[in-house]
């Protein structure tokens, strides 16, 4: 595995060191080797990760690494990454820093989408004007996708939708909650559409 990790960073003219951790050196890996690092990309839970990575991975090293994690889905084909963005948005600080630390992938996004859900429509046609100036002064171009919450959809439905909409190749949201668990993922939808997505989520917490 090391000798295929190597040779795909030095095709991508990327520098990359390989680092493996044990159960008994979880802790180590943890706190030393996330923490030095730009951005942590992590498989979903799903089967064909299950014998390779740490139970801890993504869920422990989200809500403790201090960066953001790029989530890659289990069946997830690798192609073209980071030309149609979807951001979940809803004004808190969660949210805030999962958009301010996908700002370098913005800013070489073809097109990029800012979704919320939410029942508060003049309030969230206002947020999205705010955030769609304030991408604008990063030399960002943005389009809102807003859901009024009106019980007719759930948020995850919702979201599935925009994502179809626009044949989005990546999502920028955050992560939310202090247990090992992303119970509030998007604040409020359910881990488990995580691990069904087909779609590259970047995760900040």
């Amino acid at each position: 595995m090391q000798d295929l990790f190597e040779r795909r960073v030095q095709a991508a003219g990327l520098r990359g060191i390989f680092r493996t951790a044990t159960r008994s050196d979880q802790a180590a890996w943890k706190d030393f080797y996330a923490h030095y690092a730009d951005l942590v990309i992590a498989p979903t839970a799903g089967e064909a990760a299950a014998r390779l990575v740490l139970p801890a991975v993504p869920e422990e090293v989200l809500l403790s690494a201090g960066v953001p994690v790029l989530l890659i889905p289990d069946l997830w084909k690798a192609e073209e990454l980071g030309r149609r963005v979807v951001v979940a948005w809803n004004a808190s600080r969660e949210a805030t820093r999962a958009l301010h630390d996908a700002l370098p992938l913005l800013a070489k996004a073809k097109n990029v989408t800012l979704f919320a859900y939410d029942p508060r429509q003049r309030v969230m046609r206002e947020e999205m004007d705010l955030l769609i100036a304030h991408l604008s002064a990063h030399g960002i171009t943005a389009e809102p996708f807003t859901w009024p919450a009106t019980g007719d959809i759930v948020a995850s439905d919702a979201l599935s939708s925009c994502l179809s909409e626009v044949d989005a190749d990546l999502i920028v949201a955050a992560a939310y909650g202090r247990s090992t668990r992303l119970e509030h993922l998007f604040g409020g939808m359910s881990a488990e559409l995580v691990n069904t997505l087909t779609v590259p989520v970047l995760l900040s917490h």
